[in-house]
């Protein structure tokens, strides 16, 4: 019934790319993927800390769980896992986290800590991204042509972990209570060149999709007289 409610007779708009999950027979015209709706916040500025860490060396790891770092319970250790794997894979890298989880954590010269930057500044400038596998990270990161490591937290998250798997863009994703140092540290070392040049092969075909536009024009086509 609940799924019954949420589909229209008209059209269905799936706001994902086909180069990450083509269309399926069993769809018959009645959902329809449009590339994925991207909101790019264009007048972002840096911070000059960040902007300086970003162009002082190679391109950094990027490591952000959004809202599932609000696991109080294992923040400090998770925190602590992520520290000791970069390190570990001898990588810089940027840790999206509120400063307030941090305490009195000692932070190394190789990891800089900032709040809220949108993907589309961030994800581009990134040498892979670890992740919790939520819809929209993992798109922003596919567009951006980078690898991504996986560690899922709940929800369609192990999904999207398989799927950007299969397409050889990410090491084997696991589960958030998973991670430790040296698991993270040998998902690092995991991403090679191939994995890098399948990442970027897939970013480009994705970036010239449009998803707002074609949503749009569908909507137009279908519904307007």
């Amino acid at each position: 019934m609940f799924l019954q409610a949420i589909e229209s007779p008209l059209l269905n708009l799936v706001a994902v790319s086909e180069q990450i999950v083509p269309s399926r027979p069993a769809w018959q015209g009645r959902y329809l993927a449009t590339g994925y709706w991207f909101f790019d916040e264009t007048t972002f500025q840096p911070s000059e800390s960040l902007r300086a860490f970003v162009a002082e060396g190679e391109a950094p790891l990027v490591v952000t769980f959004g809202s599932m770092t609000g696991l109080e319970a294992r923040v400090g250790a998770l925190l602590a896992s992520i520290i000791d794997g970069v390190q570990r894979s001898g990588r810089r890298a940027i840790l999206q986290a509120p400063a307030a989880v941090l305490g009195s954590m000692t932070v190394p010269a190789s990891l800089h800590v900032t709040e809220y930057v949108p993907h589309d500044w961030l994800f581009p400038r990134a040498w892979a991204v670890v992740h919790h596998g939520g819809a929209g990270t993992t798109a922003a990161a596919a567009r951006a042509g980078v690898p991504q490591i996986i560690a899922w937290v709940l929800g369609d998250q192990p999904e999207w972990g398989q799927i950007m798997h299969r397409h050889r863009v990410t090491p084997k994703p696991l589960a958030l209570r998973d991670l430790d140092a040296a698991t993270l540290a040998a998902r690092i070392a995991a991403i090679d060149e191939p994995m890098r040049e399948r990442a970027r092969s897939l970013g480009a075909r994705i970036a010239t999709e449009d998803g707002v536009e074609r949503a749009c024009a569908l909507l137009a086509e279908r519904l307007l007289p």
